[in-house]
């Protein structure tokens, strides 16, 4: 699922610039664009608990989800620093998805060669078992 995320993300970012003159498209791009970012914050509980296991992953994900706080900051200052009050901004946002883009094919790359087995032997991660209605379950 989350290759999805992030080969859509990418996709989206690198053609928006194309797109944004078709009225219509725009508003479906930017539709589809939230959607995924939406979808990160439905999945990153799951990749957590699935690396890092689901004891030590509930601890993980907060500190991912206040990343997203932190990389918004950082999105904010980096639009401000590459794009200057001189000239046509359309144009000038460009740069901006363009960097996303990249971005978003990093994590994508790195989400293929990602093996959570091999994660979770490395962290020593055991499943958690419960008792549900007298049956033992592993999650």
């Amino acid at each position: 699922m989350y290759l999805i995320l992030s080969g859509g993300t990418a996709v989206i970012a690198v053609t928006l610039p194309f797109v944004h003159t078709v009225k219509g498209l725009f508003i479906v791009w930017i539709a589809i664009s939230f959607t995924f970012f939406g979808g990160h914050f439905a999945v990153f509980p799951t990749v957590c608990a699935k690396i890092f296991g689901p004891v030590t992953g509930g601890k993980v994900y907060p500190i991912v989800f206040f990343a997203f706080s932190v990389t918004n900051i950082i999105g904010v200052v980096l639009s401000k620093t590459l794009i200057s009050s001189e000239g046509d901004a359309t144009d000038q946002y460009h740069i901006i998805f363009w960097v996303e883009g990249v971005l978003a094919c990093l994590a994508f790359v790195i989400a293929l060669f990602l093996s959570t087995d091999r994660v979770a032997k490395k962290h020593k991660t055991e499943d958690v078992r419960t008792t549900l209605n007298g049956k033992e379950e592993s999650f």
